[in-house]
């Protein structure tokens, strides 16, 4: 077992400059599945705390947080965001920092339908420390840090079935300046990742059904997650706290129940993943545990002063 896990570790290092930071509660990282979703919300601030923790089970856990900030409509249609984001990956501690921003501008807003273009930009350092590794091929580093930028763009359209039912469609491209990730003298570049999500949202007597979809792929990685969200519409608990419960599946990976709280201005959502992949002989069907804080409000509304309008005389 001991020679599998070393196995596994150096695979994942080797190749982790191909593969990308990623969420399961995908919806609350919309900076990192679409940019044309900044703004998509019904406050006109919005932020976030989310914390993912993986393979504790197996070796130091890939741990990752980000801290996102949305601003809705900063200036007419114009929507802005900024995330810092930092993930660290087993025991080669194999670190990304930094910032993404994106903005999004609706070019069709009314009552039935909307359609949002967005565009990104991330600024990132990876960096690395193997001496805790064992390699079984000599591997030549040219440096244990680089810089990058990272740019990607969306686009996005809700469409208002009826009084009770609406459509969400979503399709974004990531790195499509292919940048250099790679540590070695090879200078590959990343090639470009394509996302597609498509949510149903359907109001039956007190509660949401939100049946779910989210498709990735880049090169030869690819992630498919779906499932079904169920939102209760009337607070409980003295009237004070929104419940909302889902079940999505990772397609050959994992199962991820989550639970959701909504109080007043603050919302706590909390998931895990159960892994049922090949690796699952390792990790004991354990996977990753992942919570996310948000906080939403609106900005101050400025009271008209009385005013005395003077009469005028010939």
């Amino acid at each position: 077992m001991r020679v599998f896990i070393i196995i596994f570790l150096s695979t994942v290092f080797l190749k982790l400059n191909a593969q990308d930071i990623h969420f399961s509660q995908f919806k609350n990282s919309k900076i990192n599945i679409n940019p044309a979703l900044t703004g998509d919300q019904e406050s006109d601030y919005l932020a976030i705390l989310q914390r993912r923790s993986q393979w504790g089970s197996v070796t130091d856990p890939f741990k990752t947080i980000s801290i996102a900030f949305y601003r809705k409509d900063i200036y007419k249609q114009y929507s802005f965001a900024i995330e810092f984001l930092n993930d660290v990956a087993g025991l080669s501690d194999f670190a990304t920092t930094g910032f993404n921003v994106s903005s999004s501008l609706k070019l069709l807003n009314n009552k039935d339908q909307v359609f949002s273009f967005g565009l990104g930009l991330g600024a990132f350092q990876r960096s690395y420390d193997f001496n805790s590794l064992t390699f079984y091929e000599n591997e030549q580093f040219i440096a244990n840090k680089l810089l990058f930028v990272d740019l990607f763009t969306g686009i996005f359209y809700q469409k208002k079935i009826n009084t009770l039912s609406k459509i969400d469609l979503g399709f974004s491209a990531y790195h499509i300046n292919n940048p250099n990730q790679s540590f070695t003298s090879s200078n590959e570049n990343t090639p470009a990742k394509y996302i597609t999500h498509i949510d149903y949202n359907l109001m039956y007597n007190d509660f949401n059904i939100i049946p779910s979809v989210f498709y990735s792929y880049q090169a030869n990685q690819k992630e498919f997650i779906f499932g079904l969200e169920l939102a209760d519409q009337i607070k409980r608990f003295n009237d004070k706290i929104n419940l909302s419960a889902a079940l999505y599946c990772r397609y050959n990976d994992a199962v991820i129940p989550s639970l959701s709280f909504s109080f007043e201005k603050l919302d706590f959502n909390i998931s895990y993943d159960v892994n049922i992949s090949d690796f699952s002989k390792a990790s004991n069907n354990f996977g990753g545990l992942e919570f996310a804080v948000m906080y939403h409000w609106n900005k101050k509304k400025v009271k008209n002063k009385n005013k005395f309008i003077c009469p005028r005389y010939l």
